[in-house]
């Protein structure tokens, strides 16, 4: 979950590259009903993804980074299964 600094620098970030900044409000609502939309795998979905279990470095927020095969192995995910990924 984002702290409150991520919150803080996602709305500045918004607000300063978007053409309709006034949109923000409604951008945060998209995001909150498709994450609590999200049901996760199951374990033979997980069981089939043959990508390494050991993620990349980490990127500056801390996340890791998907790198080689794990990229490579996305498209085996469902289409319905975690859209942000696909970006």
């Amino acid at each position: 979950m984002p702290t409150p600094q991520d919150f803080a620098d996602m709305t500045e970030a918004y607000k300063r590259l978007s053409p309709h900044p006034e949109h923000f409000d409604d951008f945060v609502a998209m995001l909150s009903g498709v994450a609590s939309q999200l049901e996760g795998w199951t374990d033979e979905q997980l069981a089939g993804v043959a990508a390494p279990a050991r993620p990349g470095r980490p990127d500056a927020r801390g996340l890791p980074r998907l790198t080689g095969a794990a990229v490579a192995r996305l498209d085996a995910l469902p289409a319905d299964r975690e859209p942000a990924l696909r970006r």
